[in-house]
């Protein structure tokens, strides 16, 4: 009870030091409070002892100090407004862009598995695909080339236009999401469920920002349409990790659905009973790897420093008998990499960033797009691991301003099609 209480204090102030849920000192401190206390209900038997957690409490409520420098950084600051005029898009060239990413990674990835396209039509043999590279993911890797990570850089460049462009204009075509379920099958067939939801949080936070560009308004998190949407959302990702794990465990599996529901619990419920293991038992453990590695893998590894280990972390520790787990959240691998104080340095230094970003949009600047974006969604996988650790989120934040630059139509409405 008395560290349910301390999140909840730690998230109360957070969220009345920024006057919204959208900052990121105060969506860190609710993910994780909400984390704690859902582990509680739901997951009892998931031991989180009191040391890690007040640990961790003091370490996120750094973000709080951050996130008032940062938010009074910008109101000293003046920024270049955004005409309206000035933030419309050339929709099919948009469109065109995103269907090209998407469609040649869809490509790339059938090429480089020898999958034809004519077997995806039948589910059976879809079924036996996954699983089939599934295994080869967890043993040998699937080596998917560099052209892979470029063009899904492009694609989630895209989703980050295209979440910007609906928060300003409020509406888009249908079609305009049709890359994103390309991007979403070809995932599916390989059975990995992180990146699409990691393109659900880019979408997501460029559309908030885009709101906030059109309105200058702190805009509120919990509303009625708000919450419906969220609950659609959470029912999909719920369906979406199901019918993946079904997959995994392939068509011959005897496993019920009852089982299938316990072996994914851990994803919501295990990562700060991860992490409260490794902090009382493993971390002081010799680590034989560079500077920054657990932080930003993704660029170590195609820089030939280090190489990625899947998985993240090659070790698991016990949730409860016969549960094993390796999500150990960002923090792992923040304190790994820069210690206990540099974790509260980093985290400081992103709740600046985060907080001024934010600032600058509700003054109407779009300069500031992808630090926002970028913010938000380390926090928002923070229960998970480091957002940066992938190459392709990096790219596609800094390909982003390139792209709204290149289908920005100026002095005219936008190009609907």
């Amino acid at each position: 009870m008395g560290i349910s209480l301390l999140w909840i204090v730690v998230t109360v102030g957070a969220r009345y030091s920024e006057r919204t849920w959208l900052g990121p000192a105060s969506l860190l401190s609710l993910i994780f409070s909400s984390s704690y206390i859902g582990t509680v209900i739901f997951a009892p038997e998931y031991r989180m002892p009191a040391p890690p957690n007040i640990f961790l409490a003091l370490i996120v409520s750094v973000m709080i100090p951050g996130s008032l420098l940062g938010q009074g950084l910008a109101r000293a600051a003046s920024f270049k407004k955004a005409r309206l005029v000035d933030l419309n898009f050339d929709i099919r060239l948009l469109f065109v862009f995103g269907m090209a990413c998407s469609l040649l990674g869809f490509v790339v990835l059938l090429v480089t598995l020898g999958i034809s396209p004519i077997t995806l039509f039948d589910p059976r043999t879809f079924m036996r695909l996954a699983q089939t590279i599934t295994f080869n993911r967890y043993t040998s890797g699937l080596n998917l080339p560099l052209s892979y990570n470029i063009l899904n850089a492009g694609f989630l460049a895209y989703m980050i236009v295209l979440g910007f462009h609906l928060g300003v204009k409020k509406s888009t075509r249908f079609r305009m999401f049709i890359p994103f379920i390309i991007f979403a099958l070809g995932n599916i067939l390989i059975t990995t469920r992180a990146p699409i939801l990691f393109c659900g949080l880019i979408f997501s936070f460029s559309y908030v920002y885009g709101i906030h560009v059109s309105s200058g308004i702190y805009q509120k998190l919990f509303t009625r349409r708000s919450i419906v949407i969220g609950s659609l959302a959470a029912t999909a990702v719920a369906l979406l990790f199901f019918s993946v794990q079904v997959m995994r465990f392939g068509e011959q599996s005897h496993r019920s659905a009852g089982d299938v529901w316990a072996h994914l619990r851990r994803w919501p419920w295990g990562s700060l009973p991860g992490f409260s293991h490794w902090y009382q038992y493993i971390q002081y453990a010799s680590v034989d790897q560079p500077f920054g590695y657990f932080t930003f893998t993704g660029v170590l590894d195609n820089l030939g420093i280090a190489q990625r280990v899947k998985g993240a972390y090659s070790e698991y520790i016990m949730l409860a008998p016969g549960e094993p787990g390796n999500i150990f959240t960002a923090f792992r691998g923040l304190i790994t990499d820069f210690g206990p104080y540099g974790t509260g340095v980093f985290i400081f230094i992103l709740a600046v960033l985060g907080a001024y970003a934010l600032e600058a949009g509700r003054k109407g600047s779009i300069a500031l797009l992808p630090v926002y974006v970028g913010v938000m969604c380390f926090v928002g996988w923070s229960f998970v691991y480091s957002f940066f650790a992938y190459t392709s989120h990096l790219l596609a934040l800094m390909g982003a301003p390139l792209l709204i630059y290149a289908v920005t139509v100026r002095g005219v409405s936008s190009t609907s099609g």
